[in-house]
């Protein structure tokens, strides 16, 4: 690319990675360097999950978004599913090991989900974690469940999407899924992370200019984060030594920064 006069490039490059899980789509991921040195996970989506309300089996009115700070697994099934039923095993194994990291909810899609035959299944498979029936049932599939049907991960239930603390879609799955296979992606979410989404690659920023660099965080990973910027894979300067790890961090970018393309943040 031609570098314009005063113009500071942020480049892909090494640090970017090809991201093929849920959106199918090339995500660019940079680095960001954390207090204390704590290592920094690779994200598989970074999409906001749909937000909803819903009742459950005990008569509960809760949001998604109330449970912000945990990690969630949200499960859409039916109680007329084989495969459902078959996978209740496997979340009781992901329950019992996350006994106060992790939010479950499972929730009716079909026209027979309705509230009191989803607390019938609950209580006849002795389940422990939140439930809810289909709003619309017997008339219509669940409004929740169009919410995310094909869009993420495919169609089909089980339909199964592992949502971080900041509310951000991680992974999904469609059909049985072994509760090793969940458990380890939940860790990778309850281990402390940081993921960068701006910049995200190609940006030209002009010296003398301002721009927020953005990130989100999962599990505790400090109360302060250090930014850098490198180029050429070398530190260049040191954005923010010590500043709050609170998502966003206004930088004014030197009208004496050397002009190039091959500079990234970390």
């Amino acid at each position: 690319m031609r570098v314009l006069p005063e113009m500071l490039y942020i480049a892909s490059g090494a640090d970017v990675q090809e991201v093929w899980i849920m959106s199918k789509k090339k995500i660019l991921v940079f680095a960001l360097t954390v207090a204390l040195l704590i290592a920094v996970q690779t994200v598989h989506a970074h999409t906001l999950a749909p937000a909803f309300s819903f009742t459950d089996t005990e008569g509960q009115t809760r949001t998604l978004s109330s449970f912000r700070g945990k990690v969630v697994l949200l499960e859409f099934f039916s109680v007329s599913c084989g495969a459902c039923a078959r996978e209740v095993d496997q979340l009781k194994t992901v329950y019992n090991t996350f006994p106060t990291n992790l939010v479950m909810i499972s929730i009716g899609i079909d026209t027979d989900d309705t509230l009191s035959a989803v607390k019938a299944y609950k209580t006849s498979k002795a389940i422990p974690w939140i439930m809810a029936g289909n709003p619309s049932a017997p008339r219509a599939h669940s409004p929740i469940y169009t919410l995310y049907d094909g869009r993420f991960c495919g169609s089909g239930i089980p339909q199964i999407y592992i949502i971080d603390q900041a509310g951000y879609i991680r992974y999904c799955h469609i059909g049985t899924t072994s509760s090793s296979t969940l458990a380890t992606e939940i860790k990778t979410l309850i281990s402390p992370t940081i993921t960068v989404i701006s910049p995200n690659g190609g940006q030209s920023w002009v010296r003398g200019t301002t721009h927020a660099i953005k990130w989100t965080s999962t599990g505790s990973p400090g109360v302060y984060v250090k930014i850098e910027l490198l180029k050429s894979g070398i530190v260049n300067k040191i954005i923010a030594s010590s500043t709050a790890n609170d998502g966003s961090y206004s930088w004014t970018i030197s009208s004496t920064q050397t002009l190039g393309t091959d500079y990234k943040i970390r």
